[in-house]
């Protein structure tokens, strides 16, 4: 039921995949699987703490009162008698919240076999100017799991309202999506998933969010063999889903999609310096290479050497729990 609201809501949005009949039934399935995943939402395959049993459903009151008392007001649709409808700009796992202080926050359900928590929960212990990981206010875990984060602006909407414009921004945030995926995976840590929608700006940072499908590997001789990611965003190597299963590098599966990422940037305005070429173009040009062991790693010493020169300042210095020296994580850097 989780995967089916998610797909039924997607292609709700996404007119390209509707014509003719198709919009009609997609429609039909799109309300019958809101009606249903409505009901389930709050549904637990076990003791919730408070005396609900396994089986039982967790409805909208508990779930209310429950982030009341963490100091949390969650904000409902309308729409929706039972107040779980799907808010525009958020996936159907996601609510508006308000916490007692004013500040605004995104609650998230999180699907029971996730690993997100653990990873956002390891990688918030990490204090580094370069983890731009989504920050976690907390979580919590007495009805379903829910993980609670600030909320920001997606990318696509600070374009698309020329919130985000000019050289100095864009290349401001290709500089920052190269430290946050670098800092990943120095820390083991392959997200899977990198795409516009999966990067925001808070404060004028640029954080990574959306770690449900993202793994801990050992570096980058790691090796999966499950499709995952988002079409159009995910590395040649992954294959297709209905094809033969391939084991690839989950960490240089994330290189191409940083490349593609530098590249939606560079087309969102100039990102030249005047007079000189665009400054991630042949760090761009060497991510996209088909070949997974030509990518440079993002945490190798040329790599951030020239992000060093880029934002004018000191060669970085090793995080706490930074794993870089590890023989296997060395790498070749830009050429």
């Amino acid at each position: 039921m989780f995967e089916l609201y998610n797909l039924a809501s997607i292609i709700r949005y996404d007119r390209l995949w509707l014509s003719g009949d198709m919009e009609r039934r997609i429609g039909l399935l799109n309300s019958a699987v809101s009606k249903n995943f409505n009901d389930v939402f709050m549904s637990r395959g076990g003791n919730t703490g408070n005396g609900s049993r396994r089986g039982e459903h967790v409805y909208h009151g508990q779930v209310v009162d429950a982030f009341a008392r963490e100091g949390y007001m969650l904000e409902s649709n309308d729409e929706d008698e039972k107040g779980w409808g799907p808010l525009d700009q958020l996936k159907p796992t996601m609510r508006h919240a308000i916490r007692s202080d004013g500040t605004e926050a995104i609650v998230k359900l999180l699907h029971p076999e996730s690993n997100e928590l653990g990873i956002l929960q390891y990688l918030h212990s990490i204090n580094s100017p370069d983890n731009h990981t989504i920050p976690l206010f907390g979580m919590l875990d007495n009805v379903q799991t829910f993980s609670i984060l600030p909320e920001a602006d997606p990318l696509d909407y600070g374009f698309a309202s020329e919130m985000f414009r000019g050289r100095s921004e864009i290349v401001h945030f290709s500089r920052q999506l190269v430290e946050g995926i670098a800092f990943l995976h120095r820390h083991g840590i392959a997200h899977l998933d990198i795409k516009p929608q999966n990067i925001v700006s808070l404060s004028g940072k640029l954080f990574i969010i959306d770690f449900d499908i993202s793994v801990r590997v050992d570096g980058p001789d790691a090796l999966i063999d499950r499709w995952c990611g988002t079409r159009g965003w995910m590395a040649p190597e992954v294959g297709h889903r209905r094809g033969p299963r391939r084991s690839y590098s989950p960490i240089r599966a994330d290189l191409w999609s940083c490349g593609l990422m530098l590249r939606y940037f560079a087309s969102k305005g100039t990102v030249k310096e005047e007079n000189s070429e665009n400054p991630f173009d042949a760090l761009t040009r060497q991510l996209l290479n088909k070949d997974p062991q030509l990518r440079p790693l993002l945490y190798s010493d040329t790599v951030q050497h020239s992000l060093s020169r880029l934002q004018g300042r000191s060669k970085r210095k090793p995080d706490d729990q930074d794993i870089r020296n590890d023989p296997k994580r060395l790498a070749t850097g830009i050429a």
